[in-house]
């Protein structure tokens, strides 16, 4: 009888540590997380429910926009700040519109979890033809251009030119691209088997961005 009771006595006790142990997130909800966090800037902050990572280390980069980046070493008036900022919302809005991707679990088992991303990224602006729209755009304001201008209003005048020439192009000829598939290997972590760790985790996220697509 007392053997009885020590056997029961251990089965309830492991199910104790059994129920308190955290069970890894679903490998398919997770990977949505990280594409997400990374590609569309949602719910970063839920991502260390799911994986062993650094965030600092996986958005090493500043996530600044590809427009911004465009104009970095320009001297930007307010109108041409305020022009810029609500192209990149049209850029943004524009880009979660064409893009999408979706989940399929490749493999799960013995603490390690393969997932195919199929994604739909956007094409990059063709550059013959921004040369082209841009030559237009300029060429449109010559008589703007006079002797008593400064070089700094000539410059404002082309910057001004180059952000209305990349509106009409991102709202009329930002297009998909071919769907392509990347793999996500993951692997729990053995420190702590309720999170997952991204195996080749630079590669796999400079993957993802490029079949995303930008500018």
């Amino acid at each position: 009888m007392k053997k009885k009771i020590v056997t029961i006595a251990f089965s309830i006790f492991s199910l104790f540590l059994l129920a308190g142990c955290k069970k890894a997130a679903d490998p398919s909800e997770a990977s949505k997380q990280l594409v997400d966090a990374i590609v569309y800037d949602k719910k970063s902050d839920i991502l260390s429910d799911s994986f062993s990572i650094d965030k600092d280390t996986l958005f090493k980069k500043e996530k600044t926009s590809t427009l911004t980046e465009l104009f970095s070493d320009v001297t930007l008036s307010k109108e041409s700040q305020e022009k810029l900022s609500a192209l990149d919302q049209t850029y943004i809005k524009k880009f979660n519109e064409l893009t999408s991707y979706s989940v399929k679990e490749i493999k799960n088992k013995k603490g390690k979890a393969v997932i195919a991303l199929t994604i739909t990224g956007i094409k990059s602006l063709d550059d013959k033809e921004l040369e082209e729209s841009l030559d237009k755009s300029i060429d449109s304001m010559a008589d703007k251009i006079t002797a008593e201008l400064t070089d700094e209003q000539i410059n404002q005048l082309v910057t001004d030119a180059t952000i209305d020439t990349l509106s009409e192009l991102i709202n009329t000829k930002l297009t998909t691209k071919e769907k392509q598939t990347i793999n996500l290997e993951l692997m729990l972590d053995s420190e702590d088997t309720s999170k997952w760790t991204i195996m080749n985790q630079d590669q796999f996220v400079q993957e993802l961005i490029e079949a995303f697509g930008s500018l």
